[in-house]
């Protein structure tokens, strides 16, 4: 299907085609210049693009030093 019909108010038109542009979302352009895509494609790259972002790791246990006090306590 032509990305113009595709679009929703999730992901307009203009950025359907510029993720597909950028590869980001799997779509061919046809010899007549028209990106398409389908539901499934477009459905699974809102999910990843708009899935919470992973949190970062926390910090390991702080290191302790002769003193047993950690470098917070310094």
């Amino acid at each position: 299907m032509p990305l113009a019909a595709l679009a929703n108010r999730r992901a307009s038109h203009s950025a359907l085609r510029q993720a597909a542009a950028r590869g980001r979302l799997q779509a061919t352009r046809g010899a007549d210049g028209l990106w398409r895509s389908t539901r499934n494609w477009v459905d699974d790259y809102l999910a990843d693009r708009y899935s919470p972002r992973q949190a970062p790791p926390e910090v390991e246990g702080r290191q302790a030093g002769a003193d047993g006090a950690t470098l917070d306590d310094r």
